[in-house]
């Protein structure tokens, strides 16, 4: 019984092996496995270095739009706290600001001062400069050549009241973004 069941089982094991074949690979093969495997790699390589492009210029426009707010809240900020205007060009936009400060704690003791506040268009950037440094110092909030021509600050007067206009443009990949607004000067009154 044991020699039928082991005579069995080698016939069943040789029906499983009835396609091996010990030669390998033709040169062919491997050529063809090779050209296969480096179209693939080429192809995710080019998806991968495209989505890493795409994502580096999304991250860049997207960091250079929060600085453009940043600024753009900045100067709102300061035309809304404003006691009088010094000068305001296309360029340049210099104005007394009205500070509080609470020096020795919260609301401990009040100062109040007035001090001279201004923004500068150049060539191809924003600037800011405070009395309290030296005036002639400019801090640029936005550089790098993103600025372009249609930036600008101008006023507008109507039934007596008063308001500044900021027009702020600018390209970040090529792509064009503008930030408009006509602010109200709190403290003039009307």
């Amino acid at each position: 019984m044991l020699k039928k069941r082991i005579k069995y089982l080698s016939g069943i094991l040789k029906k499983i092996h009835f396609c091996r074949n010990d030669s390998g690979f033709t040169m062919i093969e491997i050529i063809v496995a090779m050209i296969i495997t480096g179209i693939v790699a080429g192809i995710f390589a080019e998806t991968m270095t495209s989505s890493v492009k795409i994502y580096n210029e999304h991250n860049l426009r997207q960091t250079k739009h929060i600085d453009f707010r940043r600024t753009f809240d900045m100067i709102i900020t300061d035309i809304r706290e404003w006691e009088s205007p010094i000068s305001v060009t296309a360029s340049q936009l210099l104005f007394d600001k009205y500070m509080r400060r609470y020096p020795d704690g919260w609301f401990s003791r009040q100062r109040f001062w007035n001090r001279h506040v201004g923004y500068v268009i150049n060539a191809d950037d924003i600037a800011h400069r405070r009395e309290d440094d030296d005036w002639g110092t400019q801090y640029p909030l936005i550089s790098g050549g993103l600025v372009t021509s249609g930036t600008s600050f101008s006023t507008v007067t109507e039934g007596g009241v008063f308001r500044v206009v900021v027009n702020i443009e600018f390209t970040i990949n090529g792509k064009p973004m503008r930030m408009h607004t006509v602010i109200f000067p709190r403290n003039q009154g009307g």
